[in-house]
Parts: C-alpha cells; sequence; structure tokens
C-alpha cells in the first residue's frame, strides 16, 4: 500500500512539472479579434493572417472613432448649415461652408480607410479593389446570373492589376483610373448582353373557329305530305 501511495505521487509530481513548463511556454491566449461588415469580408476575400485581422479591428475601431469624435464637435454646426441652407438668400455662402465643413469629415474617412488598407499588402490591395468594382457592376447589372458573375469577377480583377499599375501623378492617375472603370463597365455590359438567355418565340396555335350548327335533337324533322290519290 504505502509502495502504490508513492507510485500515485511520482505521477502526480511528474504530471505538475509538466503542466507547469507548457505553462511556462504557451503565449498569454488572446481573444481572436471580432470582425464585422466589410472588414469581415475584407479579411476573408484576401486571406487576411490573424495579424492582419487584429491589426484591421484596431484600425477599424480608430475610423469609428475620429468620426464619432468629429460628429460630437461638429454636429450640430452640420445640421444647422443644412437648415440654413433652405431659407438662406445668399445661398452660395452658406453652400461653401457646408462643401468646407463635409470636406473635412470625408478627409478624416479617407485617411482612416487610407490606415486600414496599409495593413494588407500589395497584392491584397489588388484583390480587395477587384472585390470592391465587381460589387459594384453588381449593383449595376443586378440580373447577372451566376455564370455572368464569375466572368465579371475576373474582369474587375484585371481591372484592379490595371488600376495598380498606374505610375502617373495623382491626376494622371485618378484620369486613367475613370478610363480603366469605363471600359470595365462597357466590357460588363457585353458580356451580359452576348450571355442573355434568348427566350423561344411565342407561337400562337390557331385554333379553328368552331361553325354554329343546330344540335340533331333540335332539328326539325321534314313535314310529311300526303300521297297524291
Amino acid at each position: 500500500m504505502k509502495r502504490w501511495t508513492q507510485v500515485v505521487l511520482g505521477v502526480s509530481l511528474v504530471l505538475f512539472v509538466v503542466g507547469q513548463a507548457i505553462a511556462q511556454e504557451a503565449p498569454d491566449a488572446k481573444p481572436k479579434p471580432v470582425l464585422t461588415g466589410e472588414r469581415a469580408i475584407m479579411a476573408k476575400e484576401c486571406n487576411c493572417t490573424e495579424k492582419q485581422q487584429a491589426k484591421l479591428a484596431e484600425k477599424d475601431q480608430a475610423k469609428k472613432e475620429a468620426l464619432n469624435a468629429w460628429d460630437t464637435q461638429n454636429g450640430a454646426k452640420l445640421d444647422e448649415l443644412r437648415a440654413k441652407l433652405v431659407t438662406a438668400e445668399d445661398k452660395a455662402a452658406v453652400g461653401a461652408e457646408l462643401t468646407t465643413l463635409e470636406a473635412d469629415r470625408t478627409r478624416i474617412e479617407a485617411n482612416a480607410e487610407a490606415d486600414i488598407l496599409a495593413v494588407l499588402t500589395p497584392e491584397q490591395q489588388v484583390v480587395w479593389q477587384g472585390y470592391k468594382l465587381s460589387q459594384q457592376m453588381k449593383m449595376r447589372y443586378s440580373l447577372m446570373n451566376a455564370e455572368q458573375a464569375t466572368k465579371c469577377r475576373t474582369l474587375c480583377n484585371n481591372a484592379a492589376k490595371e488600376i495598380a499599375a498606374l505610375q502617373g501623378t495623382a491626376q494622371e492617375n485618378q484620369k486613367a483610373k475613370a478610363a480603366i472603370i469605363e471600359n470595365l463597365n462597357k466590357a460588363v455590359q457585353e458580356l451580359v448582353k452576348s450571355t442573355a438567355v434568348k427566350k423561344p418565340p411565342t407561337v400562337h396555335s390557331k385554333t379553328p373557329t368552331p361553325t354554329s350548327r343546330t344540335p340533331a335533337t333540335e332539328r326539325k324533322a321534314p313535314a310529311k305530305t300526303n300521297p297524291t290519290r
């Protein structure tokens, strides 16, 4: 009995030491980042690593906080200018002030989006650009079938690669990008037309008009004539 007790204690001691060693070697467990909406789609489409997903969650939260701070500080002024624009005599002046204020918010949002995109590799950025273009085309041509959608995505991916390869000035790139998207739109439009399922022409069967006849039961029997004697 004493020997058995020693064996049990020995095994327990070994398990305790092994457990302590594993606990020391294992890094602190951190909860996986929770991505929702567009960020979740981005992570899936671009096959982001866990490290990238954590960065995306961080940058997305920073964007929300920046926009919320701006709205808190300027929201009332923004609503005031929008209401004032309706009845103002000098609409040009009020409109200019409103445009400046809205542009400031747009700038903050664009900078935050740039920080988010910077988390992706150049290759992933092309993939994401292709996805965004495909969504735009699907909204424009909502009746695309599955085959058309697959071909459309390929066209959008190619357009995204062309956009990524632009190396001109900001103004030149903007103009070139617009031309690429215009060509993409034409290609998708042609795709939808060329692969559209044509319905066979409707054949109208000619049913002969029945002639009206008096039923046999209603026909009058011929009058009987008396034979001449």
